[in-house]
Parts: structure tokens; C-alpha cells; sequence
């Protein structure tokens, strides 16, 4: 199994996995390409890093190439806080533990950056009941994250898509402390949104609340079984 992490020069290869295993998995809210394309230009300083790890076989040959999983992780600088965002494997290569070692390659990469915390996003059961959501986060949990114990609205992903409500965010890495410090939660949601949607979200009619009500100590609990 090769593992490359993407640059520039793996342009026709990323937009394979785009198209083939990450559309199909996170097409309701999906980037778009061009976003991850942008990041990957040479002298752009974007504000945040992000990397796209690609595992599989033949990966030197873009177009034949044979794209098993792909996991996107990101680091925020000002709030010191990274972000697993999105972790897809192919159906064919599912339960062989490819997705466990993509996600701790992730973790282990952002915690030798010296993050404070690190996040991912799962669909809340508590709004979703379907199997697939329970499924997802009894996965997360397996795999050592915590539910945040506050309200979190993902913001808009690019041009046509709007906020999605419908998620928790997980904590990894916590070794099963009871809280995490409000300050660390709060510094890295006022960085995402600002990255993200481009604004000050303390002033934003819907986000602005979120933030005010972060207590001192915000719950880690286990995630539901």
C-alpha cells in the first residue's frame, strides 16, 4: 500500500479521488475542487495549513492509478487547533483497517504540530436516528473522541451551500478528560468561521450566541454507543 501526501503536482490524481470516493461520500456538502486546487498553488499563503494524504497502489500514474482512501486534516495557527475534516475509503478496501490508520496518521501528525485540540465533525444521531449516523459515531468513539458538549453549526462550505446544523463536533486525542477549557473551544471556532465564511462570527446573528454561551469548562463525554 503507497501513501503520498498531495502537492501541486498531483492535481489530475486529487481530482480522481474528488470525483471517485469523495463526492459520493460528502456530495450534500461538499468543497469544491477548486478550493483544494487553490491551497495547493505554489507562493499562496493561505491562513490556515491543510494536507491530503492519498493511500493506495500506482499512485505515481495518475491516471490509472487505484485510490483506496484519502484523509484531509488541517492545522488553524491562531487558535492552535487542528481539524480532521474529511476521512472516505473506497467500498472495496472497507473493513481491512484502512481507515484507522489513515485517521491516527492524521492525529499523529497534527499533535507533532503541537495543536491544543483536535476536532472532527459527525452527524449528531440526536438529529439524524438513521443506522449509518449511530454507525459513524460508535466509530469515532472506538477510535478515542469525545462529544463536545456544545451547540455546533458548520459553516458554509462554498458558493450555493448554506450551514449545516446537523452536527457534533468530537474531540480526539482527550484521553478521556471530563472538559475541555471554553477558551481553547472558543478560539477555534471564532478562527474556523473567519477562515471559512469569511466573517466575525461574534457579531453574526446566528453564531454570535453560540460563541457567548461557551462556559469556562465545556464537556467531553463519550460518544453514544
Amino acid at each position: 500500500m503507497e501513501q503520498i501526501t498531495v502537492s501541486a503536482a498531483d492535481r489530475v490524481l486529487l481530482g480522481r479521488f474528488y470525483d471517485e470516493l469523495y463526492l459520493p461520500a460528502f456530495a450534500h456538502q461538499r468543497e469544491p475542487l477548486a478550493a483544494w486546487l487553490a491551497h495547493l498553488e505554489p507562493g499562496v499563503a493561505p491562513p490556515y495549513q491543510r494536507w491530503i494524504v492519498l493511500a493506495g497502489s500506482g499512485l505515481a500514474d495518475p491516471a490509472r492509478a487505484r485510490i483506496d482512501a484519502g484523509v484531509i486534516y488541517e492545522r488553524y495557527p491562531r487558535s492552535a487547533c487542528g481539524l480532521v475534516t474529511y476521512l472516505v475509503v473506497a467500498p472495496t478496501a472497507q473493513r481491512g483497517g484502512l481507515g484507522r490508520a489513515m485517521f491516527d496518521h492524521a492525529c499523529g501528525e497534527l499533535a507533532a504540530r503541537r495543536v491544543r485540540a483536535i476536532f472532527g465533525e459527525v452527524v449528531d444521531p440526536a438529529r439524524d436516528a438513521s443506522a449509518e449516523a449511530r454507525a459513524r459515531m460508535a466509530r469515532f468513539g472506538r477510535w478515542g473522541g469525545r462529544v463536545v458538549g456544545h451547540p455546533y453549526v458548520q459553516p458554509a462550505l462554498g458558493a450555493g451551500l448554506v450551514r449545516d446544523r446537523a452536527l457534533a463536533l468530537v474531540a480526539f486525542r482527550a484521553q478521556d478528560a471530563p472538559a475541555m477549557a471554553g477558551e481553547i473551544l472558543a478560539s477555534f471556532l471564532r478562527e474556523f468561521y473567519a477562515v471559512v465564511e469569511s466573517i466575525d462570527a461574534a457579531i453574526d446573528p446566528e453564531l454570535g450566541p453560540i460563541l457567548s454561551a461557551i462556559p469556562a469548562q465545556v464537556p467531553l463525554t463519550p460518544t453514544p454507543r
